[in-house]
């Protein structure tokens, strides 16, 4: 069987994941979810030094502290930002990378690179702003109404 980690994308936390590693886990697989640090349940830890460094390292560490070898690894959304950065530092334990609606970065780019330039202005400027980052409540899986009826 395989072993998954998937990497939701921003402003979610690692339960949007929750119903596809429920079916996973039925037909044997193991599945990771972290929820990534100053998001959703881990809000709390949001500050203006989180970012895709940090969502990496998140990312990398639950693969080298749980030992996890020759892994499926998805991502979503801006979760493609991380999972490019962290298969760059695990290569040798990644069996697949899977873009799932994903953003693709060359070598350099962040998500902020990807988006409109509007989109980009807005988060840049937010960050000059005091050091805060986009003011945005995190969501919570009650959100969903239509993620949690299926």
């Amino acid at each position: 069987m395989a072993t998954f980690v998937f990497v939701q994308p921003a402003w979610m936390g690692g339960w949007c994941w929750n119903k596809v590693a429920a079916q996973l886990r039925e037909l044997g697989h193991e599945v990771y979810a972290p929820t990534l640090t100053g998001l959703a349940e881990r809000a709390h830890l949001a500050s203006p030094d989180v970012g895709l460094t940090t969502h990496i390292e998140d990312v990398v560490s639950v693969v080298v502290f749980d030992d996890l070898r020759d892994i499926v690894l998805v991502g979503t959304s801006s979760g493609g930002t991380v999972i490019t950065g962290a298969a760059n530092r695990i290569t040798d334990r990644i069996a697949s990378l899977v873009y799932l609606d994903a953003f693709l970065p060359s070598a350099g780019q962040c998500t902020l690179d990807l988006l409109c330039r509007r989109a980009t202005w807005s988060a840049r400027d937010a960050r000059r702003n005091g050091g805060r980052r986009l003011a945005r409540a995190p969501l919570r899986a009650a959100s969903f109404a239509s993620h949690l009826a299926w």
